[in-house]
């Protein structure tokens, strides 16, 4: 599931970090910490990688994670973690989205090289490519003269109300 996997790298990089800061207390060297972990085999993520899927991370014991993974900004890493979804065929969705531009649904990941059908069944219930923000842009001309009026504004839409994220005028 997606959430075991993650969940694993996560926790071991808390850990790292734990460990780490504990040792700086105590005086030792984390490098030297470092080295000796790489020499056990220890697997944790790099804190650029964390910062890289942070936003696309859950942690919780739950076996199911709820919540879907949206195809327009998740990683290859996080792809990967989709059942049926090889690392190849993660790489190609992003690649595809880089070369022909965001998913307009998630049927569009059939024109990914590598996608069936029989995969795409399998995925459908966990990815999407919906947006719950949403960039407005209005233009208004005063007809008697050249003057002109322009404003953006950023919404989220959220179940039950609409918040205003930020409003510009005079673009």
């Amino acid at each position: 599931m997606i959430g075991r996997r993650l969940i694993g790298l996560v926790v071991a990089f808390a850990i790292t970090l734990i460990v780490a800061t504990t040792l700086h207390v105590a005086g030792v060297s984390a490098q030297d910490f470092t080295q000796q972990q790489q020499q056990q085999g220890a697997k944790v993520i790099s804190q650029e990688l964390l910062q890289k899927i942070a936003d696309n991370v859950t942690v919780s014991t739950d076996a199911d994670q709820q919540g879907l993974i949206h195809i327009n900004t998740a990683s290859a890493e996080v792809l990967g973690c989709l059942a049926q979804m090889t690392p190849d065929l993660a790489r190609a969705i992003v690649t595809h989205r880089k070369s022909d531009g965001f998913f307009s649904n998630i049927a569009e990941l059939l024109l990914v090289r590598g996608m069936t059908p029989d995969i795409f069944k399998a995925l459908a219930p966990r990815v999407t490519a919906r947006s719950e923000t949403f960039r407005i842009i209005s233009e208004g001309k005063v007809t008697t003269s050249t003057a002109t009026q322009r404003i953006q504004v950023i919404i989220h839409v959220a179940r039950h109300d609409v918040k205003t994220l930020s409003y510009r005028e005079d673009l």
